[in-house]
C-alpha cells in the first residue's frame, strides 16, 4: 500500500529500489532465522557477528575488483578512510554485536517486530528532512502496520473481550 499499486505497473528505477528494500527486509527475515539457530547451538554473539561480517567480506571482495578494483578509483584521501572506518565500525561491527545480543535475550520473533517499523520510520525521515510529500497511501500503509502490530500483540483484542464480557452481564 505504501510503494502503490503504480510501481507494479511498469520495471523501472524506482521500481527496483523497491524491490532491494523488499529484498533487503527479506535478508533481515533470514538473519533473524539464522540468528536463532546460532543462538541455540550456543554461540557468542561477537563469534556470529564476526563470522558473518567476514563472511560477507569474502564474498563481496571478488565482487568488488568485478566491478572496479583499486586501480580505477582515486587514491583516498584521510576522510574517506575515517568515514569507511566509522561505518565499518559503527554502523555494522558494533550495530551485528548488538542486533545479536538483543537477539538472544529478545527472541527472534520480537526481533523481526522491527522490520514492520521500518517503513513507515523511513517515510517519516523522509517527510522530515528531505522534504518529501506524505499521501494518503502512506497514512494508510502505517495504520495497516499498526493493525498488525496490535493483532500480533494481541492486548487489543484481550481488551475487546474483556469490555464486551462486562456489558453482557
Amino acid at each position: 500500500m505504501m510503494v502503490g499499486i503504480s510501481a507494479l505497473q511498469e520495471l523501472g528505477s524506482e521500481t527496483v529500489a523497491q524491490l532491494a528494500v523488499v529484498g533487503g527486509a527479506f535478508s533481515f527475515a533470514l538473519a533473524g532465522v539464522f540468528g536463532r539457530r546460532f543462538q541455540r547451538m550456543g554461540l557468542n554473539p561477537i563469534m556470529t557477528a564476526t563470522g558473518q561480517l567476514t563472511a560477507s567480506t569474502v564474498l563481496f571482495v571478488p565482487i568488488t575488483f568485478l566491478f572496479g578494483g583499486p586501480w580505477v578509483i582515486a587514491e583516498p584521501t584521510l576522510g574517506s578512510m575515517a568515514s569507511l572506518v566509522g561505518l565499518a565500525l559503527l554502523s555494522t561491527a558494533i550495530a551485528y554485536i548488538v542486533y545479536f545480543r538483543l537477539l538472544a535475550s529478545a527472541g527472534a520473533v520480537n526481533m523481526l517486530l522491527v522490520t514492520l517499523l521500518l517503513p513507515a520510520t523511513a517515510i517519516l525521515l523522509g517527510v522530515t528532512f528531505l522534504d518529501e510529500m506524505l499521501t494518503p497511501r502512506h497514512i494508510g500503509g502505517m495504520g495497516l502496520i499498526a493493525l498488525g502490530l496490535a493483532a500480533m500483540d494481541g492486548r487489543p483484542v484481550r481488551y475487546c473481550r474483556a469490555v464486551l464480557a462486562t456489558r453482557t452481564r
